[in-house]
């Protein structure tokens, strides 16, 4: 298999398995369909993969009933190789590979394997719905304004609608599954009146998530690197930081419609993390949508889902390793007060 993907997996070209059986324990029949996407053209245009780094793409097979997980590693620049292995439940192994995963044919990929990291040196954030509660306010903007095209038969949208079609996704993805016949100029000109709208009714509305202050305290405490990561366009972006008093708080900003490709893609992590200086396995991701924890845990990163606009499930479906209400979770705080131990005692250590 190791041989057969060197040949065919170079640079650029989009590799598609499907439906491989195999038999593989002493006395059992572990059957697994593996489907993975090759694609490393362009990406290091952004920063976000240096030249013959490896990247990896970490499925897990439902079908499997004795192995979990398997990490597909793809080494991209010069030319690729490919090759495949079985992991158990929860092994660390899996999670030293850097993560340029991609989900193909609708197939998640779980991040249950990514660790906490034992020394964070930056956190990344999503912005709607993860700093600030904006959710609500683009419901209702959607609502009124995809009546008035007629979208849904006429009828306003649900809370189900809106989570399937639109939360965390980028504009013209929502346009390209809603509006099909709209060309690009009609798409710029509604997104454009719809994030004007949503501003305007948002003005006197927002407010930080509940403890993110004493979150981003800790943060400052322990001196560490931070991005906001988003689908948002940029003036949205600094409306809502401006909004919660963080408007020149994060070293970079990173917006999808400004990289070569927006979430669910890892682009947009993969370049905050290269602006920043820091491996994946250094990282901490907080995340509210399915779209947007999609493309953090293909980067590689252990994603923290907050539920502030989305079930549970759909959150655990795509990778999160850790659910929570806000930044004062009990949860959360028991992971951070751990590193803060590890760091004080290498200090004293010192």
């Amino acid at each position: 298999l190791k041989t057969y993907c060197s040949i065919f997996a170079s640079p650029g070209v989009l590799a598609l398995w499907r439906a491989m059986h195999f038999v593989a324990a002493p006395s059992a029949c572990l059957s697994a369909s593996i489907s993975f996407a090759i694609s490393t053209a362009h990406l290091s245009r952004v920063g976000a993969l240096e030249s013959s780094a490896s990247r990896v793409v970490i499925e897990r097979s439902k079908t499997w009933p004795f192995c979990n997980s398997l990490p597909v590693i793809v080494a991209a620049g010069g030319s690729a190789a490919v090759f495949a292995r079985c992991c158990r439940p929860g092994c660390r192994k899996a999670s030293r590979w850097a993560g340029l995963a991609r989900c193909v044919g609708g197939l998640p990929v779980s991040g249950a394997s990514i660790p906490f990291p034992s020394n964070i040196e930056a956190v990344l954030f999503d912005i709607d719905g993860t700093l600030a509660d904006t959710d609500p306010v683009h419901f209702q903007t959607f609502v009124d304004l995809l009546q008035r095209e007629g979208v849904n038969g006429g009828d306003p949208i649900d809370l189900a609608f809106f989570q399937r079609w639109i939360s965390g996704r980028q504009n013209k993805l929502i346009c390209a599954d809603l509006f099909p016949q709209w060309d690009e100029h009609k798409v710029e000109e509604w997104s454009d009146m719809k994030e004007a709208t949503f501003r305007e009714r948002s003005s006197s509305d927002l407010k930080a998530m509940g403890g993110l202050d004493r979150f981003m305290a800790w943060m400052d405490a322990q001196n560490l690197k931070r991005a906001a990561v988003t689908n948002a366009p940029r003036l949205n972006a600094e409306f809502i930081l401006g909004c919660i008093g963080r408007g020149s708080y994060f070293q970079e900003v990173i917006i999808g419609d400004e990289c070569e490709k927006a979430k669910p893609d890892p682009c947009p992590y993969l370049t905050a993390m290269s602006r920043l200086g820091v491996q994946p396995e250094n990282c901490i991701v907080f995340e509210d949508s399915p779209s947007g924890a999609r493309a953090a845990v293909a980067a590689g990163i252990y994603t923290i889902g907050i539920l502030s606009s989305n079930p549970a499930e759909r959150l655990q479906e795509v990778g999160c390793s850790l659910l929570i209400d806000n930044y004062d979770s009990e949860d959360l705080w028991r992971c951070l007060d751990a590193v803060s131990e590890k760091r004080s005692s290498s200090f004293q250590s010192a």
